[in-house]
């Protein structure tokens, strides 16, 4: 188990390393807040699980761990919600459902909401010593990561869409 957590923690430094590269070599700087910070937060979330393998019984580390493996990935995706807006508007929005500016203002808002219900529902289940208020908070930060889910899916739906669009040359 704990050599697991540490090939997980050493793969999630070296793609968070490997992001700040090319962040930098191509002086795309809006990528920091974005698909850095989710390497260091998934970075942060798998090093509490690999501390809450050795030390079971103390709550921070799985503090640490549930939240950030949580919530660290929601800023990559809203980093891909604008890369596929720029990707539609270099190919051709003849091909989108939405503008390159709509997936922006549809999605990105749609990724804050989840990331706010998720922490919420995280800091109520990790703040209570209760546990109807853990699992009151556990199914807030579930519907949080179900509504994000969805978001995704249709996030999905309309990148195929494009994609299938594009490769026949059929506009919409």
């Amino acid at each position: 188990m704990f050599i697991l957590h540490s090939l997980q923690t050493n793969t999630d430094n070296f793609v968070a390393a490997l992001h700040v590269a090319q962040v930098t070599y191509f002086k795309m700087w809006w990528l920091f807040p974005t698909a850095v910070l989710c390497g260091i937060g998934e970075i942060i979330g798998w090093s509490g699980r690999l501390w809450s393998s050795i030390t079971p019984i103390d709550e921070t580390p799985f503090t640490i761990q549930i939240s950030s493996t949580i919530i660290a990935p929601t800023p990559l995706l809203a980093a891909t919600f604008v890369i596929m807006a720029r990707v539609i508007d270099q190919l051709g929005t003849s091909y989108s459902r939405l503008t390159p500016m709509g997936y922006t203002l549809v999605f990105l808002p749609c990724d804050i909401i989840s990331l706010v219900v998720q922490g919420i529902g995280g800091g109520t289940a990790s703040s209570t010593s209760h546990l109807s208020g853990a699992n009151r908070g556990g199914r807030v930060m579930l519907g949080g990561i179900a509504f994000q889910f969805l978001t995704i899916i249709v996030f999905s739906a309309l990148m195929c869409d494009f994609t299938l669009r594009y490769l026949l040359d059929r506009p919409v």
